[in-house]
C-alpha cells in the first residue's frame, strides 16, 4: 500500500510542478486566492475485523459515529480551469461504540481525529461565470490522538485500558460547485469520499478481584471510510 501512495504522491507533485510551469497563454486578470469557512459533516461506513488478542471473546467489533464541524479551505488557482485546494478544520471527536457481539456495549471509548486534505481541482468554467463546477482529486492525512477508553470498556476487558489509533494516509474523490455571489465573495458545497483505515491497538491492565494479572495486547482494523459534506462562504483575491 505505501508504494502505491508514493506513485500517487509522485504524480501529484508533478501534475502540480505541471501547471506551475505550463501558464503558456495569457489570462485575462482574475483573483488567484479564495479563501471558504463553513461546517462540515461525516457518514462513516464504518467496518472492522473481530477485536484479536489473548482472552478475547469471539466477534467484538465496533462502530463509529458521523461527527460535524467547522471546516476551511484556500485554494490557488493556475488559470481558468486548474486550483489547488487546502482543507483543514477543528478537530473532531469520534465516538466509539460496540457492533456484532460487542453491540451490547454503548459506549467503547473516544478519539480526537485531525484529518487535512490535499486536492487538485479541474473547474468546468473559467472565472467570468457565476457558476463553477469542479472535481478534485484527494491525498488525505488522518490523524488519530488523545483516544480514552470508556469505563463500560475497561469493565468488559477486565482492567484499565489504553487505546492507540494508527495514522491513515489514502486517497479521495470530490465534486463541488462555487456560485459567485458578486465580484469577491462565494457561497460553495462540496461533496466527497476519502478511504480512511486504521489500526486500533488496546492495552489492559488485566485484574480479577483486583489482583494483576496480565497486560494483554489486542489489535481491530478498522476502515471508516467516510462520505464528505461541506457547505461554506469564501472570498477571492
Amino acid at each position: 500500500m505505501i508504494p502505491i501512495l508514493y506513485r500517487i504522491l509522485f504524480s501529484f507533485i508533478m501534475m502540480t510542478a505541471a501547471i506551475v510551469f505550463a501558464q503558456e497563454a495569457p489570462q485575462i486578470e482574475h483573483h488567484k486566492n479564495l479563501i471558504k469557512l463553513g461546517g462540515g459533516k461525516l457518514i462513516n461506513n464504518t467496518s472492522s475485523t473481530n477485536l484479536e488478542g489473548p482472552l478475547t471473546p469471539q466477534g467484538y467489533r465496533v462502530d463509529i459515529n458521523n461527527p460535524g464541524g467547522v471546516v476551511g479551505s484556500y485554494t490557488r488557482f493556475f488559470g481558468d480551469h486548474l486550483g489547488i485546494e487546502i482543507l483543514f478544520g477543528l478537530p473532531l471527536k469520534l465516538k466509539i461504540k460496540g457492533a456484532g457481539e460487542a453491540s451490547f456495549v454503548e459506549s467503547v471509548g473516544t478519539v480526537n481525529v485531525l484529518p487535512p486534505t490535499l486536492l487538485l481541482n479541474y473547474y468546468f468554467t473559467d472565472h467570468a461565470t457565476a457558476l463553477r463546477p469542479y472535481v478534485g482529486l484527494a491525498i488525505n492525512h488522518t490523524i488519530f490522538y488523545n483516544a480514552k477508553a470508556s469505563p463500560e470498556l475497561e469493565s468488559t476487558l477486565f482492567g484499565e485500558t489504553e487505546i492507540d489509533l494508527s495514522s491513515s494516509t489514502d486517497i479521495g474523490g470530490f465534486a463541488g460547485l462555487n456560485y459567485k455571489i458578486n465580484g469577491r465573495y462565494y457561497a460553495s458545497f462540496m461533496a466527497g469520499y476519502v478511504n480512511v483505515s486504521t489500526t486500533a491497538t488496546t492495552t489492559t491492565d488485566t485484574r480479577i478481584l483486583g489482583i494483576p494479572i496480565a497486560s494483554i495486547e489486542r489489535e481491530i482494523e478498522v476502515d471508516l471510510n467516510p462520505f464528505v459534506f461541506l457547505l461554506s462562504i469564501g472570498t477571492s483575491f
